[in-house]
C-alpha cells in the first residue's frame, strides 16, 4: 500500500476525530470518534478494479487487452452460459413448484378442518373429477402430448387422495404432528436439491466470466483483506490519536 493512502486514511480518522464530543476533550486521553468504513472502502486503491454493476473484481490482465474484444468475449460467453443454465433453471422452477405443493400438504396435516374448510375441499374435490373426467376423454397425437396428460392425470389423483384423506381422516394430534414431519423431511431434501442447482449455476456463470473477473471465492478473499486492512490502520490511527473507541 503506497504512503498517499496511509497518510489519507489517517486524516480522515484525525478529522473526524475533531468532532469529539466536549465532555471527551476535557480528558487527556480517551473519548470516542466515527468512520464511516463504507467510505474507506471505496477510496481504496484495490477497489478501482472493482465493477459494481457485477459485484467482482477485474482481473488486472484483462483491462490491458482491447476493451471492444473483452466485451465481445464476455456476451458470448454469458451466452453460452445461460444455455448450459437453462434446464438447470428449468429443474430450478420444478423443485420450487413442488415445494409450494408439498408445504400445503404440511399445512393441511396440521390443520384441523372447520365447516368452511370441508366444503372449500368438497369443491376443490369435484373441480379435479372434473379436470380428471376430461384428460381421460383425450386422445393424444404423440408420445409427448401422452407423457404430459399422463403426468397430469398422477398429478390429480394425488391431490384427490389427500382431499380424500383430509374429509375422512380421524388423526390424532400425535398423528398429524407425524405426517408434518414427514413432509418436512421432503422439504428439507428439495430445498438441498435446489442449493446444489444453485451452486452449479453460480460454477458456470464464473466460469463464463473468468477471463475478465475473478471469481466469487476470490472476490470474497480480496474483500476480507482489503477490509482487515482498513480496520487494522483505523486501530492504528485511533491508537495515535489517543481515541478509545471508534464507532
Amino acid at each position: 500500500m503506497n504512503r498517499s493512502w496511509h497518510y489519507l486514511l489517517r486524516l480522515s480518522v484525525f478529522a473526524v476525530c475533531l468532532a469529539i464530543p466536549l465532555a471527551a476533550m476535557s480528558q487527556t486521553e480517551g473519548g470516542w470518534a466515527t468512520v464511516d468504513t463504507r467510505v474507506l472502502l471505496m477510496l481504496h486503491p484495490d477497489m478501482a478494479n472493482f465493477d459494481y454493476s457485477n459485484g467482482r473484481f477485474s482481473r488486472e490482465k484483462s483491462l490491458e487487452k482491447d476493451i471492444n474484444k473483452v466485451v465481445a468475449g464476455l456476451k458470448k460467453a454469458r451466452e453460452q452460459a445461460e444455455k448450459e443454465c437453462e434446464p438447470l433453471r428449468a429443474r430450478q422452477k420444478k423443485l420450487f413448484q413442488d415445494r409450494f405443493f408439498v408445504v400445503q400438504q404440511k399445512t393441511r396435516a396440521l390443520q384441523i378442518l372447520a365447516p368452511g374448510d370441508i366444503e372449500r375441499l368438497e369443491r376443490e374435490k369435484v373441480q379435479l373429477q372434473t379436470a380428471y373426467r376430461e384428460l381421460e376423454r383425450q386422445r393424444p397425437n404423440d408420445s409427448n402430448a401422452a407423457k404430459i396428460v399422463s403426468a397430469r392425470k398422477v398429478d390429480i389423483e394425488s391431490k384427490l387422495a389427500e382431499i380424500s384423506g383430509h374429509l375422512t381422516g380421524t388423526d390424532t394430534a400425535e398423528q398429524r404432528q407425524q405426517k408434518a414431519a414427514k413432509f418436512q423431511e421432503q422439504i428439507a431434501v428439495i430445498d438441498k436439491n435446489v442449493a446444489d442447482i444453485a451452486l452449479q449455476i453460480s460454477k458456470i456463470e464464473d466460469k463464463a466470466i473468468s477471463a475478465v473477473y475473478l471469481t466469487a471465492e476470490e472476490t470474497d478473499n480480496r474483500l476480507k483483506k482489503i477490509k482487515d486492512e482498513i480496520t487494522s490502520l483505523v486501530k492504528q490511527a485511533a491508537k495515535e490519536s489517543k481515541v478509545a473507541v471508534v464507532m
